[in-house]
């Protein structure tokens, strides 16, 4: 007799009933788990095992009310039970309870240390709130637990560049540890030739990420792509994107080729590559979340590049290149790669500013009579030292005030956190306005309330830095070494506000405080910055293509040169 209609249930077939749902949600089959978690409530309402399996399905469909209601009385009545305490925890990070998950993540580690998924989560809580150094140490404790979870370890790579306290040689490091744990076992004994290597031949480029809409990757490919065709590419385009936008619709109107790779193994994916033809195959995401680099690691294309939403090595060792410029790795960085740096002669990010963009509105100190800083950037960036030295502008500029906007700052535990940090610095509540997220839009249209941005360090702007100078706000940057570190530095550079720059903290106060007490200098940038960034390299499409397609027949034409003098020496030895 079919579960559903069942009249009534023994406690031995909703038992086994529960255990059906279990397996049906591993296999993320939420709809046919929560009816079967149906069948039982409705004969058992008050069934607790089924009712937490509901909530355990509610959180994995996103429903944070239904997962609240269900996990955290879950929690409650079962304080020594770890993964209830975790599950609740994760409902919580859904709803956008950051402190009360992060609680609750500490009371399951508790119960439990081994609790992989929990260090993790806390790591990613932390990060959120800026606490870099305990976020690290989560995300090692994770690692150390689930050394063969890629995406733990991505995680923990991406976080190590929001501190200082990493050296160049550690870095390096946890990325070629990363490839040789999870990357590695897929090299294939022989690597792929060219099918046709003559040097002049037009090009076929796969571009794979996981970021084909507007949110960052978008606003640095939709100019560009239309450009790349009148170089003579062919392009493919293999997209891993679950958040589709119009600039989804745009990247793929512009592309020769369209794969929806969301759905394929890696293998299959790098099956499809190969099967292309493609000649050279460039990632766009780096460690970024979402990435394929285990699709890269089988090798589908004679050539592999790494480009653009990264900002250090994959550590793969057949990844041949990395597209840089010499402004964000000059040839003496201590900055260590396992690719083969690629350095494009201007810059190696091209901005295509939106077309909703406003007008540059006003200064807003005109009206005010006094100065506002502020940064775009996410919170996670926002690390005491930061924090320390933006104080200190206040402070030197003592009727300025400072406007924080991001995602995160939407949630009061976040806010509070950042306000007490900032009185704890001197900086009273009163000086610091915070917002939340909003449209692309109306985000640009709220740089009329900022006279200045401050960019963070060592985590730069990249989009948020564009948007800023777009814009018509000026952007104080501190450049140090790693490329992350240098972002912001060279998108000033190649505007022509190299005098923004600063190598040391000290310089990046003075910076600060002598460009507020200059209105008339302010004005000035403001009225010329979006023309002149329009003007330069940065914006300047059909020059960035020109240089990148060069850049890529470059590397061609050496891969084709050694195609053949292999070729030469087998016929010779034969």
């Amino acid at each position: 007799m079919p579960a559903a209609s069942l009249p009534s249930l023994a406690p031995a077939t909703a038992l086994a009933l529960r255990a059906q749902a279990v397996v049906l949600l591993g296999e993320g089959r939420l709809a046919e788990a929560e009816r079967t978690l149906q069948v039982v409530l409705r004969e058992r309402p008050g069934d607790p095992e089924a009712r937490y399996l509901l909530g355990v399905v509610a959180l994995q469909a996103g429903n944070a009310a239904a997962a609240l209601s269900l996990l955290l009385p879950a929690a409650r009545a079962n304080p020594a039970n770890a993964l209830a305490q975790y599950n609740a925890a994760m409902a919580l990070v859904l709803a956008n309870r950051f402190g009360e998950a992060a609680q609750l993540l500490r009371q399951a580690l508790t119960l439990d240390p081994r609790l992989g998924p929990a260090w993790n989560n806390l790591g990613n809580i932390l990060k959120a709130f800026g606490e870099i150094d305990q976020a690290t140490q989560c995300y090692e404790r994770a690692i150390a637990l689930g050394p063969d979870d890629p995406i733990r370890q991505s995680h923990h790579l991406i976080c190590v560049h929001y501190s200082a306290g990493f050296s160049h040689e550690q870095i390096f490091s946890l990325h070629q540890r990363w490839a040789e744990r999870h990357a590695a076992r897929h090299y294939p004994p022989r690597p792929p030739v060219p099918t046709n290597p003559d040097p002049r031949r037009a090009l076929t480029i796969g571009l794979v990420s996981p970021s084909f809409n507007g949110k960052i990757v978008g606003q640095f490919l939709r100019g560009l792509l239309p450009q790349l065709h009148l170089q003579g590419l062919r392009l493919i385009a293999y997209s891993a994107t679950r958040e589709t936008d119009d600039i989804t619709a745009a990247i793929r109107a512009s592309v020769d080729r369209w794969h929806d790779i969301t759905g394929l193994e890696d293998a299959a994916a790098a099956q499809l590559v190969a099967a292309d033809g493609v000649d050279i195959l460039i990632d766009l995401a780096g460690h970024a979340p979402g990435n394929r680099l285990l699709l890269f690691a089988r090798q589908p294309a004679p050539i592999q590049v790494s480009w653009l939403d990264y900002f250090d090595t994959t550590g793969l060792a057949i990844i041949d290149y990395l597209i840089t410029d010499a402004r964000t790795t000059p040839i003496d960085s201590p900055q260590r790669f396992s690719e083969q740096l690629l350095r494009l002669p201007e810059t190696r990010l091209c901005w295509t500013p939106p077309d909703f963009a406003p007008e540059v509105a006003p200064a807003p100190s005109t009206n005010r009579g006094y100065i506002t800083f502020g940064s775009f950037n996410r919170a996670d960036k926002l690390n005491p030292e930061l924090l320390g030295l933006w104080a200190r502008i206040l402070e030197r500029v003592p009727d300025a005030r400072l406007l924080l906007k991001g995602e995160a700052f939407a949630m009061t535990e976040v806010r509070r956190h950042f306000t007490e940090r900032f009185a704890a610095l001197g900086v009273s509540s009163e000086r610091v306005e915070w917002r939340g997220a909003s449209s692309h839009a109306e985000l640009l249209g709220e740089y009329g309330a900022l006279d200045i941005a401050l960019d963070t360090t060592p985590y730069n702007g990249g989009a948020t830095t564009c948007d800023a100078l777009w814009m018509g706000v000026p952007v104080i940057a501190l450049r140090a070494e790693r490329m992350i570190a240098r972002q912001s530095a060279a998108m000033l550079d190649c505007v022509g506000l190299s005098e923004l720059v600063a190598d040391t903290p000290e310089q990046y106060l003075e910076i600060a405080v002598a460009l507020a007490g200059d209105r008339a200098r302010l004005a000035r940038m403001r009225a010329d910055l979006r023309a002149n960034m329009a003007r330069s390299a940065l914006c300047d499409t059909a020059r960035f293509a020109r240089d990148f397609a060069a850049a890529l027949r470059q590397i061609w034409q050496q891969r084709c040169a050694e195609a053949d003098s292999k070729e030469e020496y087998t016929d010779g030895k034969t």
